[in-house]
């Protein structure tokens, strides 16, 4: 019996002796930050063109870190699919690939013409890639904007794109797109796909502006840059964003005002005999930033007329971003999950045929402004004789 126990005390000690089989050191891992995809130069049919943006931590960390391109270096490669390519760029780098911190996935608006079936697909499933990480469109090939690009003010490249996409919150600019939602969208049938736009400068710095629409995983046309705080808004995204008003009385000059969002929009969408229905209800506040023109905007009635021009401006963009998706036939804001509230079974939704019915869009836009002008002081100078 005393045998038995030992033996038994034996083999549970052997669990805890076990050594970290697979264990890879910090130091024999290559860090990906950025991959980029492009048609294949080759036009072998069935490959693409991948590169990798791949960290160099000597140049990013300790007293004389750098920033630019030297805190990075690039490898390419042609190769059908994702993880083949991953055994070509270990088999040329003398460390190990790894994608847990990639930040951003870039596509070649050339390749996502061409559509991108089974790209999407084959990161959604790779463990190592989370699924906010972000997906974007660029107009240059996604190899020469990796290679060039020139990150400022930041030593690390992953962080420089995580701002540059989150500028949006202050921007209205752009939107955060991440590749879980868009395959998600891709999926679904109340809504489609979109990416974040982005393209280098002329100082080969990153910029993020507009979004790509998709029809499935198709590119098929991209958002008006001014009419992105419309998409936002709608899609309870909006954080704030500046705008310049012009006023009646002085319409040379322009009154800056910082729109903030102070709920989520009331949305209905109803539909019958196949024509939706959408009312919307906007509340926003805003804040008087500066005052280019002589008015007193402290009077009650110059107050009242500001926020009517403020809630007819706000009321313009979101109609011309909705005549946008319209025309790309494309619901990018996803209104259809409004419609669906309607039905029982999805089934029953389902057969309405949401992005078929969409272009038929009526719909119906209040905005409510709630406008502060305290943050100014209004100053009335004496005229003096000449």
């Amino acid at each position: 019996m005393k045998q038995t126990l030992n033996l038994f005390l034996l083999l549970l000690l052997c669990l805890f002796l076990t050594g970290c089989y697979g264990k890879a050191e910090l130091d024999d891992l290559a860090y990906v930050i950025a991959m980029g995809a492009d048609i294949a130069p080759n036009g072998k049919e069935g490959e693409i063109q991948i590169t990798y943006q791949v960290a160099i931590p000597l140049k990013i960390t300790g007293e004389n870190n750098e920033t630019g391109k030297k805190t990075f270096t690039t490898y390419t490669t042609c190769a059908p699919s994702l993880s083949i390519a991953n055994s070509q760029i270990n088999t040329v780098s003398s460390k190990k690939i790894d994608l847990s911190h990639v930040s951003l996935i870039l596509y070649s608006k050339e390749l996502a013409q061409k559509g991108l079936e089974g790209h999407v697909n084959s990161l959604i499933s790779n463990v190592a890639i989370r699924p906010r990480t972000i997906v974007a469109i660029c107009k240059e090939s996604a190899k020469e904007f990796l290679e060039n690009v020139t990150p400022t003010l930041e030593s690390s490249p992953a962080r420089y794109y995580d701002l540059l996409i989150s500028s949006f919150q202050e921007t209205s600019r752009s939107a955060k797109t991440e590749i879980l939602d868009f395959y998600t969208a891709s999926q679904s049938i109340d809504r489609v796909p979109i990416a974040a736009i982005c393209e280098l400068n002329d100082h080969h710095e990153a910029k993020f502006s507009s979004v790509a629409v998709f029809r499935g995983l198709q590119y098929i046309g991209e958002l008006k840059e001014s009419l992105l705080m419309g998409h936002l808004l709608l899609t309870s995204t909006f954080h704030k964003a500046s705008l310049a008003i012009p006023y009646p009385e002085e319409s040379a000059k322009n009154i800056t005002i910082t729109i903030q969002a102070k709920q989520k929009p009331i949305i209905h969408v109803t539909i019958t005999n196949g024509v939706p229905h959408a009312t919307i209800l906007l509340r926003v506040d805003s804040h008087l930033d500066s005052n280019g023109s002589s008015i007193d905007l402290y009077q009650t009635k110059t107050m009242e007329e500001l926020n009517t021009l403020i809630e007819e401006k706000i009321k313009q963009i979101v109609d011309d971003y909705l005549q946008q998706t319209i025309t790309l036939q494309a619901d990018s804001a996803g209104l259809g999950k409004f419609a669906k509230k309607n039905y029982l079974t999805w089934n029953a939704f389902q057969k309405e045929n949401w992005k078929e019915i969409y272009p038929n869009l009526t719909y119906q836009i209040q905005v409510e402004s709630n406008l502060n002008v305290s943050q100014i002081i209004h100053n009335s100078l004496p005229e003096f004789p000449k």
